[in-house]
């Protein structure tokens, strides 16, 4: 900056030092950018435009400003230019680009010390159209700014257009620079403010904000289903004639100004959006209310913003009302220079007393046409205002009274706005008809919103699963309900596919019945699982990795006749029929057609038996109807589910959180994209799949969150819904993805399967303290009870569910049924005890404690460690065991054996547990023992048994190549082990499939070895992976 340009130098206000401060804390928002559109229809003069803008910088010392810190000291001050030319751009476009040029220009914003801090786009579609943009900082800039801009810009275009001579405009400017305010007299009179005035403003606010304690803002977090596509939305609404003139008499009869009603009848508005007796919104005022030369032809950042408080009195009346609200701005008017960063820093709410703020224009001196701008035939197509707040709404009064609201479109979608404005007009037309009533009477919702609260509330769930999704066939039928290997299937498609599932079922005797569904991920998947659904028969999922041993058991206990498959199958089950669903799908056109009557489906159907593990030794099936199913995921608010979700399955089918990502999309009119097993877990596949198809929701078990968290964190960078649970939650990869992504939404969530997948929710905040589980889900209620009895807060007791989601209950086990399933005694329905310890925190969140029984979660599995412990006993010469689960340096949980026995060959008994039980269920190390330690009274002293010892199983051999050093010592880091040989087996050294997934993550990253998760799986040993890398790498060779 040459020394010679600066004509002036000046501190900056306090306003515009809170302004700058956020801009360098967040470079990439847009809140602080003012933006104004038109819309112009005729040829415009792009010469002329470059003229106007030199008169405009010429007379306005403001647009010549430049923001720049003076380095020794850190300080900032803004440096007035005696020439600085405002950046004009001329750019064709098409006019389909023109929203994309305009978030473009938003996203640049300024460099406060570089750039023009105004700048006009001229976005040319062709000779005679065109979009002109105005774009301002708001560190430079106010509305009552823009309108003097606009309107000059327009006199002066209008004036050399006519064949006025640039340079006699442009030395009568010279002449006359009396004519507009400078902005540096109002910095000096905020100095002498602060010197004469600061005490007795400080004691004001503070004392008319002391009882606000809850930042006040409309929370409509139930009807927020979807982020809109731009940070900030726009929605105009011109209130009706008849209204604006009635407003205008009562105005006039009972002596208040139109401004005040209106924002008086603003903060009855939040009082009918908050509970609490005291609300505070923020009132914009101009600050040129004093006696500065020529301010109201300043441009300049003046305005400053109030806090308004409203207390809420039901005795009374709206004039009463209207007089007490006069009386406060009355008062605070005296005051209303004092910089609102001061107000918060001295009140209860540093971080922000209000979301809302409210503003009134009447720039009658300054106005322009914006249908005849420049003469021109001219709309506005769109603005950008620069509050820094969640909602603001502006009522400009002129010839129509106008309503302008900005928001944020990641918090309200504009029906929401539509509907705060439809209430907001309500109030006011109630208050003109009823000046003597209650303030009360006024806040109510209006008739047709009561008549639909009251059916949501008590008819808020589909008479079944299927009736809530043929409304979205109806609804989106050519819209993509799933999507597999790059294949998408429409509601339609999904409608008709199933149907043939579902007739064959009908014809062939199964409807009614248990049907066992084992199949790969795909799409014939779900067409199964919705045909099941259609034929009132329930699903039975069986995951494809169980043990042969578990899916007997499961095929005899559920009594199924058949098994609807997508793969080879060796079932020997006699009477067991074995249907490939392509089979099905390969029939006519004419079973699209469905042979049943859906509407005899209820809400009471089964809808599906899930197995887990069981006490007795034996897996129990959990009967879930359809109504628990919609309970989950319709008409929720806990979170978003609706058409614009698209979610990534990531668990097995037969693991409960797949009724959340299944239905939770196809219930709500979404997308549920499903991945191959191997490509979910190689995290470069996996991340590309989530921004390729912009998945913005998902749920992961606790330690497959973790895992990715640690070696992929961008994974999750445009997800914007994220639920993690099964375990207990990590601090540190929260604190992590925190840290990565502050404005995605997070979830600690929790629930049995016997209550359908999820009973509470915690979002978690930035500034969080203790991760909870939160607070029960739509239509649940949890209790914390001491055998019959509630306990208080903090208190440790039994988490017990009731509500919607409680299940039917255990298939043939009536007695483990009665033990767990108990009548409420506190309302309708049934009871269920969970058998986790919890205490109810003094913000009424729930805290887990630990278990009451010895039922642990693994991988997200909830495991019955006795029927680990029953299975191992049941091996020849096991007298005895007893199983825990222990937790390493990564909080991920693994389970360890003792087992009671003269000779213990683990080989062997590790095979027979494979026949026996799922993978996850086997412990990763046993240790023999003469004797089980007990205590006194005869029960497992846990405290006795020795420290777990993983020894090893094969003889040591050293890495004999590089491949295998480095596979050995990757494992030796990642499964914190000593001296991996080239024979050990992976597993037997504590791998799993998430430990797996960093394995591959490591070599891949650091050594440029590319693997898929199978080779894992495959080749367990490094002799037997490394072998395969080099014939991977000769292959690829030998076909260059």
């Amino acid at each position: 900056m040459a020394n010679n340009n600066i004509q002036n130098a000046y501190e900056l206000s306090h306003l515009q030092e809170g302004i700058l401060f956020e801009k360098i804390r967040d470079k990439a928002s847009s809140n602080y950018i003012l933006q104004h559109v038109f819309k112009i229809n005729g040829q415009i003069d792009t010469d002329l435009i470059e003229q106007v803008l030199e008169l405009l910088s010429l007379k306005y010392e403001s647009l010549r400003t430049a923001i720049y810190r003076v380095r020794k000291t850190g300080n900032y001050y803004q440096i007035i230019l005696r020439n600085r030319k405002i950046e004009f751009n001329i750019v064709p476009i098409l006019e389909t680009q023109i929203d994309e040029y305009i978030e473009r220009d938003l996203e640049r914003g300024f460099n406060i010390e570089l750039d023009s801090l105004v700048r006009i786009n001229c976005w040319q579609i062709d000779k005679t159209r065109c979009y002109l943009g105005i774009t301002a900082d708001h560190i430079l800039f106010d509305g009552w700014s823009m309108s003097i801009f606009l309107n000059d810009f327009q006199k002066f275009y209008k004036s050399l257009s006519s064949g006025e001579d640039f340079e006699l405009i442009r030395s009568q400017l010279i002449t006359d620079q009396s004519a507009t305010g400078l902005y540096s007299n109002y910095i000096r009179f905020l100095k002498c403010v602060d010197k004469e005035d600061k005490k007795d403003s400080q004691l004001y606010w503070s004392d008319l904000t002391s009882e606000i304690n809850v930042k006040t803002k409309i929370d409509l977090r139930h009807d927020s289903s979807g982020k809109e596509l731009k940070t900030d939305g726009h929605y105009r609404y011109i209130v009706s004639k008849t209204i604006y003139q009635d407003l205008k008499k009562f105005s006039y009869e009972y002596h208040f100004t139109l401004n005040h009603i209106m924002e008086s009848t603003w903060g009855l508005l939040l009082q009918y959006y908050n509970i609490f007796e005291k609300t505070c919104f923020g009132k914009i005022v101009s600050g040129r209310d004093i006696k500065l030369e020529n301010i109201e032809n300043s441009i300049g950042l003046y305005i400053n913003t109030n806090p308004v408080i409203v207390e809420y009195d039901t005795d009374l009346t709206v004039v009463e009302y209207l007089n007490k609200m006069q009386e406060q701005a009355f008062n605070s008017k005296k005051h209303e220079v004092y910089p609102l960063q001061k107000i918060l820093k001295n009140s209860s709410l540093p971080q922000g007393l209000f979301d809302t703020i409210f503003a009134y224009e009447n720039f009658e001196k300054n106005s322009y046409d914006e249908n005849n701008f420049l003469d021109l035939t001219t709309e506005v197509y769109c603005q950008h205002g620069a509050t820094g707040f969640e909602f603001a709404i502006t009522v400009n009064e002129t010839e129509e009274l106008i309503l302008d609201v900005i928001y944020n479109a990641s918090s309200y979608q504009q029906k929401d706005i539509k509907k705060i404005v439809k209430n907001y007009v309500s109030i006011l037309d109630s208050l003109i008809d009823n000046p003597n009533g209650k303030c009360q009477d006024l806040l109510r919702a209006d008739e047709d919103e009561a008549r639909a609260v009251i059916n949501l509330v008590n008819n808020n769930m589909s008479e079944s699963v299927i009736h809530a999704f043929n409304k979205y066939v109806e609804k989106y039928p050519d819209k993509h309900a799933v999507f597999y290997d790059d294949i998408g299937l429409s509601y339609r498609d999904l409608d008709y596919q199933s149907n043939k599932v579902a007739n064959y079922l009908i014809q062939h005797n199964y409807a009614g019945e248990a049907i066992l569904v084992d199949c790969v991920r795909s799409l014939e998947l779900i067409i199964a699982i919705m045909g099941i659904l259609k034929a009132s028969s329930a699903y039975v999922p069986i995951d494809s990795k169980s043990p042969q041993k578990r899916i007997e058991y499961i095929i005899e206990d559920s009594q199924a006749k058949i098994v609807l498959t997508n793969r080879e199958l060796d079932y020997s089950n006699e009477g067991l029929e074995i249907k490939n669903i392509s089979e099905i799908l390969a029939g006519s056109d004419d079973s699209c057609i469905l042979n049943s009557d859906s509407s005899t489906l209820r809400q009471n159907t089964l809808a599906y038996i899930i197995y887990t593990s069981g006490t007795t030794g034996q897996p129990k099936g959990s009967m879930i109807e359809h109504g628990n199913i919609l309970r989950l995921v319709e008409n929720v608010t806990y979170t978003t589910m609706n058409e614009n979700t698209r979610w990534l399955q990531t668990g097995s089918i037969a693991f409960d959180a797949s009724t959340l990502e299944i239905f939770g999309s196809l219930l709500n009119g979404g997308t549920l994209y499903l991945m191959k097993d191997s490509d979910l877990q190689n995290t470069e596949v996996l991340n590309g799949f989530i921004k390729k198809n912009k998945i913005n929701t998902m749920f992961l078990t606790t330690s497959f969150f973790n895992q990715l968290i640690d070696l992929k964190p961008e994974i999750f960078e445009t997800v914007d819904y994220v639920m993690t649970g099964g375990e207990l939650v990590s601090n540190k990869h929260i604190k992590k993805y925190k840290e990565n992504f502050p404005y995605n939404k997070i979830y600690n969530v929790y629930g049995p399967t016997e209550c359908t997948s999820l009973a509470t929710y915690y979002e978690i905040p930035n500034d969080y303290d203790i991760i909870s589980i939160g607070k029960p889900i739509d239509r649940t209620q949890v209790y914390i009870m001491n055998g019959n009895h509630l306990v208080g807060f903090g208190v440790q007791g039994e988490l017990c569910i009731a509500g919607d989601g409680v299940s039917r209950g255990y298939l043939n086990k009536d007695d483990l049924t009665a033990e767990v399933f108990q009548d409420n005694p506190f309302g309708p329905g049934k009871l269920y005890r969970t058998g986790d310890l919890a205490c109810i925190l003094p913000d009424g969140n729930i805290q887990i404690m630990g278990r009451i029984d010895k039922q642990v979660k693994i991988r997200g599995f909830r495991v019955e460690i006795a029927e680990i412990e029953d299975t191992i006993n049941k091996y020849p010469g096991v007298k005895n065991s007893v199983v825990i689960a222990r937790e390493d340096v990564n909080g991920s949980k693994s389970l360890y054996g003792y087992v009671q026995t003269d000779e213990l060959n683990e080989a062997a008994l590790l095979d027979f547990l494979g026949t026996q039980l799922p993978t996850y269920m086997i412990p990763s190390g046993f240790q023999q023992l003469e004797d089980i330690p007990l205590t006194i009274n005869g029960k497992v002293d846990y405290n006795a048994l020795p420290e777990p010892v993983i020894e090893r199983r094969t003889e040591y051999v050293a890495p004999t190549n590089q491949i295998e050093e480095i596979i050995c010592n990757t494992l030796e880091e990642v499964l914190e082990v000593e001296s991996v040989g080239i024979n050990d087996d992976f597993f037997d050294l504590g791998m799993h499939s998430l430990l797996a997934l960093k394995v591959i993550n490591i070599l891949e990253n650091q050594y440029q070895i590319t693997l898929e998760i199978n080779d894992i799986f495959n080749c367990t040993t490094p002799k037997t992976l490394s072998d395969q890398i080099m014939l991977s790498f000769l292959s690829a060779k030998g076909g260059q």
